[in-house]
C-alpha cells in the first residue's frame, strides 16, 4: 500500500513538475509517509517500535503504543490490545498499565522478544524497563503472536506457549477466554477495573472467582464484598439471545470443571469477537456486544443490578425480598425469630437484623431452636463446605452451634 501510494503520487508530480525536480519531491514524500508496520508478530530481530502496530491476521485486533486521553498537556503512552475496526478505541488490555511510558513521542521505547525467552517493554536509550513478562521457562522464544481472538501469545521455538496475555487480564474477558478458579493452587482469573476513564492504572473494583469452592465470583471496591454471582449450580452451557435485535448472535456461557479446575468462557453463535465482559471503573460488571455496523457498543446487562443485587442490601441476619421487589427498590425482610435492627449512626434506612431471643441449641427437646427453611436465597459469601454428609448429619453441630445454617447444594450436570 505504501509503494501504491509512492507510485501514484510520483506519477501525478511528473506531469506536474518534471523529471528535474523528481528527485527532491520524491525525498519529501518518503518523509510524509507514515513508516508503521502491522504484522501479527514479533520476533527476537524485529521488536515493536513506536508508531508501529501489530494487527491479528483477520484484522479484527490491533496492539500497539496509544494514548487514552486527548489532553495535549498530558503525556501518557502504554502499550496495548484493542479492537481494529471499532471507530472508537476500545482497549481490552494494557500491558504497563501502572508505569505508563511518559515522553512524547516515545521513539527509543519498543516491545521486543529477548533471547530469555521474555517480552520486555523497555527505552533502549535509558534502559528502564517499564513492563516484562514473568515466570516465563526459559527455552528460546521465537516469536510473540497477536491471535485473532485478541491473545497475546509468546510461543518458544517448538511451540509451546510460554506465556499469554488471556492468562493475565486487566478489566475485560473477550470471546474464548477462560477465566480460571483453580482452587487447588488458590489461584484465580481476576480483572481490575481503570482508575478512571482515561486512565488504565489499577483502578478501585475487581472481579475474581472464589478459589475456596470454585463455585461463584465476587465483585470488590477495595476490600469490601459488593456483589457475587448465584453459586454455580452443575450446568454445563447457557445460551442468552438478546431481546430486541433479531439479527444479534445468540451468547453462548461454557463452565468446564477439570479435576481441581473451573474455568468460564464466552462465545458468540456466529463465531464473531464482538462481545465484551467488563469490569468497569465504576464499579459495574458489564456486559455489551458490538451492533451489526460494528460501529458501537450496546449494554445487554449490568451487575449488581436494582434491587436485590448488591451484596447485602438488607445488612446482617436480613434478606432481600426478591418476589415483591419493584423494578428499583428491594425489599427487605427479618427471618423467622429476627426483628429489624435500629439504624443507629448509619446512613442506610436498613441496619440488618438482630436475635428476639438468644439461641437455644443445646437441646433436643420440641421447644428447642431448630433449623428454619428459607427458600430461594443464596448460600453464604463463604461457606464451609462438609462434603458427603447428609442433613441429618449437622444436628450436631446445630446444637453446639458451631452452625447456624445449612444448604444443600445440588449439582446438575447438563
Amino acid at each position: 500500500m505504501r509503494l501504491l501510494v509512492l507510485h501514484i503520487l510520483v506519477q501525478i508530480s511528473e506531469k506536474l513538475m518534471g523529471l528535474a525536480s523528481l528527485s527532491t519531491l520524491l525525498l519529501l514524500l518518503l518523509s510524509l509517509v507514515p513508516l508503521c508496520t502491522s504484522s501479527d508478530r514479533l520476533a527476537p530481530a524485529k521488536p515493536l517500535i513506536f508508531p508501529d502496530r501489530m494487527v491479528s491476521s483477520n484484522g479484527v485486533f490491533a496492539m500497539g503504543f496509544f494514548s487514552p486521553t486527548n489532553n495535549s498537556s498530558i503525556s501518557r503512552f502504554y502499550i496495548g490490545i484493542w479492537y481494529n475496526n471499532v471507530p472508537e478505541r476500545t482497549v481490552v488490555w494494557v500491558a504497563n498499565r501502572d508505569d505508563p511510558i511518559t515522553a512524547t513521542p516515545p521513539p527509543s521505547t519498543t516491545l521486543a522478544v529477548t533471547n530469555l525467552s521474555g517480552l520486555v517493554l523497555s527505552d533502549t536509550t535509558s534502559g528502564r524497563i517499564y513492563w516484562s513478562t514473568r515466570n516465563v521457562v526459559a527455552g528460546g522464544a521465537s516469536s510473540a503472536v497477536l491471535l485473532n481472538e485478541g491473545n497475546l501469545i509468546l510461543r518458544s521455538t517448538n511451540g509451546t506457549v510460554l506465556w499469554q496475555s488471556f492468562d493475565h487480564p486487566t478489566d475485560t474477558i473477550l470471546p474464548g477466554m477462560p477465566f480460571r478458579v483453580n482452587y487447588r493452587t488458590r489461584l484465580t482469573g481476576r480483572l481490575v477495573s481503570w482508575k478512571g476513564p482515561e486512565d488504565p492504572a489499577t483502578g478501585d473494583f475487581s472481579l475474581s472467582g472464589d478459589f475456596s469452592s470454585g463455585l461463584q465470583y465476587f465483585m470488590w471496591r477495595g476490600p469490601n464484598l459488593t456483589w457475587r454471582s448465584l453459586p454455580w449450580n452443575g450446568g454445563t452451557t447457557s445460551a442468552y439471545k438478546p431481546i430486541g435485535d433479531s439479527s444479534a448472535p445468540v451468547i453462548l456461557t461454557m463452565i468446564m470443571a477439570d479435576g481441581d479446575e473451573i474455568a468460564l468462557t464466552y462465545t458468540l453463535s456466529d463465531g464473531s469477537s464482538g462481545l465484551r465482559a467488563r469490569m468497569s471503573y465504576t464499579g459495574e460488571y458489564e456486559f455489551t456486544l458490538l451492533n451489526g455496523d460494528a460501529s458501537a457498543w450496546t449494554l445487554l446487562n449490568a451487575y449488581p443490578g436494582p434491587g436485590c443485587s448488591r451484596y447485602a442490601s438488607c445488612g446482617s441476619y436480613g434478606y432481600c425480598d426478591g418476589m415483591e421487589m419493584e423494578a428499583i427498590r428491594r425489599t427487605c425482610r427479618c427471618p423467622e425469630g429476627f426483628e429489624t435492627k435500629e439504624a443507629k449512626g448509619s446512613s442506610s434506612p436498613w441496619a440488618g437484623c438482630a436475635r428476639k431471643e438468644p439461641l437455644r441449641c443445646d437441646t433436643a427437646a420440641a421447644d428447642g431452636d431448630q433449623f428454619a427453611t428459607l427458600t430461594g436465597v443464596k448460600t453464604p459469601a463463604t461457606p464451609v463446605f462438609v462434603r458427603n454428609r447428609t442433613l441429618g448429619g449437622c444436628e450436631p453441630a446445630r446444637r453446639s452451634a458451631v452452625a447456624t445454617a445449612r444448604a444443600r447444594p445440588t449439582l446438575t450436570p447438563t
